[in-house]
């Protein structure tokens, strides 16, 4: 009777997980990005191709940890997914797992979830799906430090909290817990993202490969587009050298843009923003 109730429980949560994140959120999602990508905030990349090019990495990293974990959860903690806010559908985990994709995120669900979420941002071109995410992201962040990690303390002690300094909460590799000098992140994330900003703004230059004009001119328009991706990465290699000067010229350029884009707030909050 007790073996029967456990797999009614693991049908009952496989089903409530499924239709909730892997169908339910998906479909809001893509009608929120093909609703919100040209109202209110610009679109990240026209190019079509371009877009499912990127597009294809995120979603399938994101299955293939969705599915993974599902499976390693089953064999090796003989529980299920669907356990939230203390409630729990399927049976509860009886033994941490720290194997396949829990070796290299505590999450690896929630990892492939988000994942899976932004390539859908990114496929329909939709920069308000993924501020949205992002919001959402963090939220996660705070749900699982407020409710999760204090039942797997309770459920598993210090075994949990020994996993916990090894290995990262959700971003595979990503584990700040190790980092002991705040200076070094200080130091290396505006870096980082000035990085991605110089490679989110090259994408935008491939839009101009999608025009039904000679060649030729398409490669001219390509490199004019190039122009502000160039001037930022020369100011970031100046900045890190000379940080004062690079980022007094960071500043500049954000406030000139802003100032040029005055009539369009959502592009001064997608790129003149990131920049400042």
């Amino acid at each position: 009777m007790m073996k029967a109730q456990k797999v009614l429980r693991h049908i009952l949560g496989y089903t409530f997980g499924l239709s909730i994140f892997m169908v339910l959120i998906p479909y809001a999602l893509v009608n929120f990005s093909q609703g919100y990508t040209s109202s209110y905030l610009p679109g990240l990349i026209e190019n079509a191709t371009l877009r499912t090019i990127v597009a294809i990495p995120f979603i399938s990293v994101g299955l293939f940890f969705v599915i993974w974990s599902n499976i390693a959860l089953f064999e090796i903690g003989k529980g299920g997914p669907a356990d939230g806010f203390n409630v729990a559908i399927s049976p509860r985990t009886e033994h941490l797992v720290t194997k396949g994709p829990y070796r290299y995120t505590r999450n690896p669900m929630v990892f492939g979830a988000y994942a899976s979420y932004f390539s859908i941002g990114i496929y329909f071109n939709s920069l308000a799906c993924l501020i949205l995410l992002t919001v959402f992201f963090f939220l996660t962040i705070f749900y699982l430090k407020k409710f999760e990690e204090k039942r797997l303390f309770k459920d598993f002690g210090n075994e949990f909290l020994e996993y916990k300094k090894r290995v990262p909460m959700i971003i595979p590799f990503l584990n700040l817990g190790k980092i002991k000098n705040v200076a070094v992140i200080f130091y290396w994330l505006p870096r980082i993202l000035s990085i991605l900003l110089v490679l989110l703004v090259t994408l935008f230059a491939f839009d101009v490969l999608n025009s039904t004009t000679f060649f030729g001119e398409e490669v001219e328009g390509f490199f004019i587009h190039l122009m502000p991706a160039i001037i930022i990465l020369s100011i970031i290699i100046t900045a890190w050298k000379w940080e004062l000067i690079g980022g007094m010229l960071l500043i500049f350029l954000s406030l000139y843009y802003s100032v040029l884009s005055y009539k369009h707030l959502s592009w001064i909050l997608g790129i003149g923003l990131p920049v400042l």
